[in-house]
């Protein structure tokens, strides 16, 4: 299952605070590009949260059965 956001991840990769407020202030704006760009950047933050801490114990009790989906 988290192989599959590999390729969102290489190609979006972590954004730089310069760069996070430039695309905040084009999206305050109205941009829809950038809003996605945003949240698209933030996929790996995304999933480390769910992967190391939002469900640990399913991470412990399932994780083979997650990381080979």
């Amino acid at each position: 299952m988290w192989k599959s956001y590999g390729g969102i991840v290489r190609r979006y990769p972590k954004i730089s605070l310069s760069e996070e407020r430039q695309l905040i202030l084009k999206a305050q704006k109205g941009s829809k590009k950038s809003k996605d760009e945003l949240v698209l950047r933030h996929v790996s933050f995304l999933i480390f949260r769910i992967y190391e801490v939002a469900f640990p114990s399913l991470i412990r009790s399932f994780g083979e059965e997650l990381n080979n989906s």
